[in-house]
């Protein structure tokens, strides 16, 4: 019987690394170390601080800029919806 390749196992929920060389469990993704022979699991991490489990407990959190913008702007759209009342 002959072995299967990652590309033939399904990752049960997991990330794969995009060289196929293995699945990772997903909290391993963006955690500034790479777990993947290519790196993939580093890559696109950017963008990554705006999916949910970016805020889960001991991992990357908001970054203060982007809090204080956020609300620097709702206070700002608070007013004017206020004002426009």
């Amino acid at each position: 019987m002959p072995l299967l390749t990652t590309t033939e196992i399904s990752c049960f929920g997991r990330f794969r690394c995009h060289d196929d060389s293995g699945c990772i469990d997903t909290r391993l993704t963006c955690d500034k170390i790479a777990h993947c022979k290519d790196q993939s699991d580093e890559r696109g991490c950017a963008l990554y601080i705006f999916k949910s489990k970016a805020w889960r407990p001991g991992h990357q959190t908001f970054p203060f800029n982007v809090s204080l913008y956020v609300y620097v702007l709702l206070s700002v759209l608070l007013n004017v919806f206020v004002a426009y009342w």
